[in-house]
């Protein structure tokens, strides 16, 4: 949807793995597909197929288009040699022709956020990982036995909900820049429902409240209206929409 009307609608006759939408408008969607393992099919703007990849070894988890519409970029679990790793595969858009790939070890990357044109993060269960668009390996963050809740995107910056527990109230917030180093870390003590981020800011939601913050994690605004909202979106502008069941709410700071 785009200001209210529909602008596209895709059936499959598989099941869906997952799909994701860049800043342009190309969408990627993984499915199953007889006789392969999966398939990913990039669309573009008008809802045209612009590439059609058949995966025949590995469990593919996720696939992105990047910023620019040039490359796209597949996430697929896999066994070499005997061990259990990440294949990161990168296709030119234009040809789907494979350009370059990497193995991380150990690990099941379950998302990408681009940072940058030329860099993106790959997050795993347990650890972040950074590539320029080259598939150089930059930087690994790791989460040092804490469990790596969620990871979310801004303007140069990614910032991590971390838990010492799956559930419960000891969480930390973790913002890295493009290069993965640390630059703000918040320690919170009280549950947090939903993390998000987008533009310079990152929201978080609890249960009786939701905050707005900085890149830095100063904060920014913060509302008690939240209407039992589950999810959290805040925008490019700051104002933050919060979403439950029957209704959505705009929070202007």
């Amino acid at each position: 949807f785009d200001e209210g009307e529909k602008t596209l609608s895709l059936s499959f006759d598989d099941f869906i793995i997952s799909a994701t939408l860049n800043d342009s408008g190309y969408l990627a969607v993984v499915s199953g597909e007889s006789g392969y393992k999966a398939v990913v099919t990039v669309y573009n703007t008008t809802a045209e197929q612009v590439l059609t990849y058949y995966v025949s070894s590995g469990y593919v988890l996720t696939a992105e288009v990047s910023p620019d519409n040039d490359f796209l970029i597949v996430a697929s679990v896999q066994y070499e040699n005997g061990d259990f790793c990440t294949k990161i595969l990168k296709l030119e858009l234009s040809s789907g022709e494979e350009t370059q790939s990497v193995y991380i070890q150990d690990a099941a990357v379950l998302k990408f956020i681009f940072l940058a044109e030329d860099v993106f993060a790959a997050v795993g269960d347990n650890a972040v990982y950074f590539f320029s668009d080259g598939l150089e390996h930059l930087e690994t963050f790791d989460s040092s036995g804490a469990y790596l809740i969620d990871a979310v995107g801004g303007d140069g910056f990614i910032a991590l909900l971390l838990r010492e527990q799956k559930t419960g109230n000891r969480a930390r917030i973790v913002v890295l820049d493009t290069s993965g180093q640390v630059r703000a870390e918040l320690s919170i003590s009280a549950e947090i429902l939903d993390i998000s981020a987008c533009g310079r800011y990152v929201a978080l939601l609890y249960s009786d409240k939701a905050e707005i913050y900085t890149y830095e994690l100063e904060l920014y605004s913060s509302t008690d209206a939240t209407n039992n909202a589950r999810t959290a979106i805040v925008r490019k502008d700051g104002t933050l929409m919060l979403v439950s069941a029957p209704s959505a709410r705009l929070f202007i700071g």
